[in-house]
């Protein structure tokens, strides 16, 4: 093949590798009969008004999940309505106080929101029985009064399975640790089949840790490698580092340095991260 034609076949194997995953999502979202059970489990570990699971640290919001209702149908939900404003309709200000009515949050109280949702992310994929699918701005709500942060949209949850809560793990404690390149292997080799050589894998992503500007970059270019060699990257594991640029990003924008700095604002200390890292008993 030219290299034109080669390059045809990979683009057209991302598009049809990207198309796949758009319709799994939607019919696992439409099909899943488990999902009060799943979401009433969901509430119990995350919400921290219920307090078993999940706790709000030492920051302002506490963390809620509206109660939502299966009305027995594919296309409608029911989910509580909760009045306030989506994160996606809030500006941040510097130097003026915060009036979620009119749609402004100052920076400090943002800081909050973008800590414990990133401390959130963290516990699901760590300690949770199920994960948030679709983390971004515009499922989270907050309040009227500045006092709570909603997770909203809560459908296809997430199952985290050993094997993926291993892979993410590592994954985690190498972007913590400053190893980029171990990181990538971990993401990668959850893809692969069980005889494939871990060196080879190591040596495919090497080039893209070396070139990753942060731990964002380097999610989407093992990703999409992966993708653009016809390997099947499972769903779930794509979701959930989506979820982790996305919070990552939140970070970013509230003024933080990195994840670990957001995590630890309102985190009651180290404590808490290395427990939630701690292997499964």
């Amino acid at each position: 093949l030219s290299r034109r034609q080669r390059q045809m076949c990979i683009r057209d194997r991302l598009m049809s590798s990207l198309l796949d995953d758009a319709a799994t999502w939607v019919s696992n979202e439409l099909n899943d009969a488990d999902f009060p059970h799943k979401d009433a489990v969901f509430k119990h570990e995350n919400d921290t008004q219920i307090g078993r699971g999940f706790k709000k640290g030492k920051g302002r919001y506490e963390l809620i999940a509206p109660h939502a209702t299966d009305t027995g149908t594919q296309w409608v939900r029911d989910e509580a309505f909760v009045e306030g404003r989506n994160l996606t309709s809030l500006d941040i200000v510097d130097g003026a106080p915060t009036n979620i009515t009119e749609g402004r949050i100052n920076r400090d109280d943002f800081k909050d929101v973008a800590s414990i949702l990133v401390r959130n992310y963290v516990f699901q994929v760590l300690k949770g029985s199920f994960a948030h699918s679709d983390i971004h701005p515009g499922n989270f709500r907050i309040t009227e009064d500045n006092a709570n942060v909603a997770i909203l949209d809560r459908r296809n949850l997430i199952p985290m399975t050993t094997e993926l809560r291993t892979t993410i793990r590592s994954a985690f404690g190498s972007i913590l640790s400053g190893d980029l390149n171990e990181a990538a292997h971990a993401i990668a080799m959850h893809a692969m089949p069980p005889d494939t050589d871990p060196e080879k894998v190591r040596q495919t992503v090497a080039s893209i840790a070396e070139s990753a500007e942060d731990p964002s970059a380097l999610v989407t270019g093992v990703i999409l490698e992966l993708k653009r060699g016809g390997i099947a990257v499972p769903l779930d594991l794509s979701l959930l580092l989506r979820n982790f640029m996305s919070v990552a990003k939140l970070g970013k924008e509230a003024g933080f340095e990195n994840i670990a700095e957001a995590f630890l604002h309102t985190s009651t200390g180290l404590d808490e991260l290395i427990e939630m890292a701690g292997e499964e008993g």
